[in-house]
Order: structure tokens, then sequence, then C-alpha cells
């Protein structure tokens, strides 16, 4: 089982994070939650980390596609509904 995995069993464990304290005063200051907003960052952060790793491992089939589209133009083309 992977460490990821572990963790995700162990639902509601919270971890501490190292926050600079002038930081956390001005989001006090402006009534914003430190905890979700570090957590709406880490799920940006991942989730921009996991589509840059997807484009990498099919950077190759993507290029040949569009080599494909370049040369031949889309399939059934010719029978797709334009838009308006």
């Amino acid at each position: 089982m992977t460490e990821v995995r572990r963790i995700a069993r162990e639902e509601g464990q919270k971890a501490r994070l190292s926050v600079p304290v002038l930081l956390l005063a001005q989001a006090q200051e402006f009534g914003v939650d430190a905890g979700q907003a570090a957590a709406d960052g880490i799920r940006r952060a991942v989730a921009d980390a996991r589509a840059e790793r997807y484009a990498a491992a099919n950077r190759e089939s993507v290029n040949a596609w569009n080599d494909y589209v370049a040369a031949n133009g889309l399939p059934f083309e010719d029978v797709m509904e334009q838009p308006i």
C-alpha cells in the first residue's frame, strides 16, 4: 500500500505545516481561513503537477495526433455540424 493510500485511510488526521508568522497575521487581518487557503493551494499545486506529469508522459502521442490532424484534418470533419 502506498503512503498516500495509507494516509487517505486515516481521514480526519491533520498535518502541521510551517507558515511565516507575518503571512498568518495578514490572513487573520483579512479574515482568510489560513487552513482552508493552504489546503486549496496544495490542491491546486497537486492538480498542476498531475497535469504536467500527464502532459510529459503523453507528449509524444499528443504531438503525433497534432501532426496527423495538421496533415489530414479532423476525422469526420466533412460530416460534423458547424456552429452557426
